[in-house]
């Protein structure tokens, strides 16, 4: 048959012969006589293989197969898909760079959001969904039902447009109609709204409640060290607006303040927070001792880093040396707040933030004041108030 009128290959058989050459190209580089016999090999094959041909084989092959797997993903799109990326396989056509792209988009969420929305669309699947396996899109018949589910269930309206939230991103990330943008959801959720007013349970210390609390710390069977660190942890969550998770060790802990992100003197205390929910990079606060005071956070961090034993990295360990939880932190509180009488109720590592945030409000802090002080972005701050003034009081 003369050349050029055989039977034209495939794409399937090109891409075929384009991995064995590659592969074949591998195998060679990877000989001992590699380098001495290159020239040779190249003789003795009638199809000569330059470099750069040799680089775009290899390219070539490596984008076949991420791609594959980028199918693969779009294809089981189910709640265990959903535990292992945060872009739950995007579907974006063929892509150059697909792991940089998923990598970039997982980030947008805060690993606490990204754990929520697994949760959230795992339970949509295990009750509401046939066969109980997640499969995108949501009819808005599916949504309307988890969302009533959730109201009978005592949730609020706050919490029911999170979960609407998580439903909205699934559809989003994957290019999808929103079903949480349909009228009659919208209506929905307005109606829980009417129905239910969402207040933050989480209850705001005092000033004076927080130094009650240092108090009680002595008299609840604490270990020495035990006792200095949450009698540190208490003065700078309060009157530094710091998170839990920035204080003790939470869901992401590399948002924890360590050991070495300290500086102490009599003067000063010096913290380089690593990162947070609002900031992927470092933020430094600065804390002028105040003699004049018992419940000084300076003289408290210092007294406690003079006891503290080798242990974990995080600022905040236990007489152990294993680092405080978020989760020990509330217990802490609440039996704190118990041996001075005060109900448990509503009390968290986070009433110490909510506190601060009252306490410089009522002394007179501006709203841009408090949320460069907090480092919140957004007025989210004015959900951390308590407490009201009137007009009599400030005349």
């Amino acid at each position: 048959m003369p050349r050029g009128r055989g039977r034209r290959p495939t794409a399937s058989g090109g891409r075929t012969r384009s991995a064995l050459r590659a592969s074949r190209v591998a195998a060679t580089a990877s000989s001992p006589s590699a380098s001495s016999s290159a020239g040779t090999a190249q003789g003795a094959d009638s199809g000569t293989v330059s470099r750069e041909e040799i680089s775009a084989l290899i390219n070539v092959a490596v984008r076949e197969a991420v791609g594959a797997a980028t199918e693969g993903l779009r294809a089981v799109p189910g709640a265990h898909a959903a535990s292992r990326s945060g872009s739950h396989g995007l579907v974006m056509g063929r892509l150059q760079r697909p792991v940089a792209v998923a990598a970039l988009i997982d980030a947008g969420l805060a690993p606490g959001t990204r754990k929520f929305y697994a949760t959230v669309w795992d339970r949509i699947a295990r009750g509401h969904l046939r066969g109980g396996v997640l499969s995108f899109p949501i009819s808005v018949n599916a949504v309307a039902d988890y969302l009533a589910s959730l109201f009978q269930e005592g949730c609020g309206p706050s919490t029911m447009m999170s979960h609407a939230s998580a439903i909205a991103y699934g559809h989003k990330i994957r290019g999808m109609a929103d079903p949480t943008a349909d009228f009659r959801i919208k209506q929905l959720l307005r109606g829980a709204g009417r129905f239910k007013v969402s207040a933050d349970q989480r209850r705001a210390l005092s000033i004076q409640e927080v130094q009650a609390l240092c108090s009680k710390l002595y008299v609840a069977g604490l270990p020495r060290v035990d006792r200095l660190a949450f009698r540190a942890i208490f003065l700078l969550g309060f009157f530094g607006l710091l998170r839990p998770g920035e204080l003790v060790k939470g869901i992401a802990p590399q948002h924890t303040i360590r050991l070495c992100d300290v500086t102490v003197s009599k003067q000063r205390l010096v913290i380089r927070i690593p990162s947070s929910k609002t900031s992927p990079g470092p933020h430094v606060l600065t804390f002028n001792a105040r003699p004049d005071t018992d419940f000084c956070p300076v003289r408290a961090v210092g007294d406690f880093i003079q006891v503290r034993p080798q242990g974990d990295s995080q600022l905040f360990v236990d007489a152990r040396g294993s680092a405080i939880s978020t989760a020990r932190l509330s217990k802490v509180l609440k039996r704190t707040a118990l041996l001075h009488g005060m109900s448990s109720s509503g009390i968290s590592g986070h009433c110490l933030r909510i506190g601060g945030a009252s306490h410089g409000a009522l002394q007179g802090m501006s709203e841009l004041q408090l949320a460069e002080a907090g480092r919140w972005r957004s007025r989210a701050v004015r959900r951390y108030f308590r407490g009201t003034v009137s007009v009599l009081d400030v005349s």
